[in-house]
């Protein structure tokens, strides 16, 4: 985070990065609440605007790929699309994207994480794949209620305010899109998307 510290100072260097990461994450919390409230309020609008598809994606993929280091993962994009200009909510449909490629970056280890996008007819589809722990069915059946924590016990490895999927959901339906989700454990998830462009 800091890359250069004078000598004296670098001892607390590890303390700041720490500080500044859980800041971050409060900052990503408190957003996510928010969110949830006013979906719940019935306060979210959807504004589309027409919207530069290359630029978005690659502001996506760009986030993304530090989120790829920590668990050694490797991330694959495939684009199939022949529509330069789409009218959407592009902040909407970048936190979709984010939300579901970031939960497949810390779920998978020292795996990949594919990412593809086409279009069919006026909607654009959207392929999140992993290969990571996967769910079984139990946890499939509540994945998209807010809150939910796919490791809910007492010793939680994964983080989280188990908000993401469940704003994730909304914003599609918003969008008058859909999302199915496919999964299996030990054999990765796969989320599908499709969300219509004009």
């Amino acid at each position: 985070m800091l890359e250069t510290l004078p000598p004296d100072l670098d001892d607390i260097r590890h303390d700041i990065d720490t500080i500044v990461h859980n800041a971050e994450s409060l900052l990503h919390m408190i957003n996510s609440i928010l969110d949830m409230s006013k979906i719940e309020a019935g306060r979210i609008e959807v504004t589309p605007t027409e919207v530069q598809l290359d630029d978005l994606l690659d502001g996506v993929v760009e986030t993304i790929k530090p989120l790829m280091l920590p668990n050694q993962n490797k991330l694959k994009v495939r684009r199939d699309v022949s529509t330069p200009v789409v009218r959407v909510d592009g902040d909407k449909l970048r936190q979709v994207l984010l939300n579901l490629l970031s939960n497949a970056a810390k779920f998978t280890d020292n795996g990949t994480v594919w990412f593809t996008v086409c279009q069919t007819g006026s909607d654009l589809e959207f392929e999140i794949r992993d290969n990571g722990i996967g769910m079984n069915q139990d946890q499939l059946d509540h994945i998209f209620e807010p809150f939910y924590q796919i490791d809910g016990g007492h010793t939680r490895r994964y983080q989280g305010t188990g908000l993401g999927l469940a704003i994730t959901h909304q914003f599609c339906h918003l969008m008058h899109g859909a999302i199915k989700v496919s999964s299996a454990p030990n054999e990765g998830t796969r989320f599908a998307v499709r969300i219509p462009y004009h």
